[in-house]
C-alpha cells in the first residue's frame, strides 16, 4: 500500500526529492525554468547562494524566524516554489 493516493501526489513528492537532490550536490547552480506566463518558458541557472540571501532577506524583511511555518502551495518546477523550499 502506497503512502501516497494518486499519481499528482506521488509526482510532487518525487519534484521535491528531485529540487532537494540538486540542492545538496557540489554544483554552485540549480536548473530551473521560468513559467512563460509573459512569453515562452526559459532555462534559467540560479546561483545557490542568491538563493541563499533571498532567502535570508524575506525572512529579515517578515520578521519570520526558523520555527515559522509555511504552507508549500506553489509548483515547485518553477523559481518560487522553489525558493519556497529554500525559505
Amino acid at each position: 500500500m502506497s503512502l501516497y493516493t494518486d499519481d499528482e501526489t506521488l509526482q510532487y513528492v518525487i519534484d521535491i526529492c528531485d529540487f532537494i537532490s540538486q540542492w545538496i550536490d557540489d554544483t554552485g547552480t540549480i536548473l530551473c525554468h521560468s513559467s512563460g506566463s509573459t512569453g515562452t518558458p526559459k532555462e534559467i541557472h540560479l546561483e545557490k547562494t542568491v538563493m541563499i540571501n533571498s532567502a535570508i532577506k524575506t525572512g529579515e524583511f517578515f520578521n519570520l524566524d526558523e520555527d515559522c511555518r509555511a504552507l508549500l502551495c506553489l509548483p515547485i518546477q518553477y523559481i518560487a516554489g522553489r525558493m519556497m523550499l529554500i525559505r
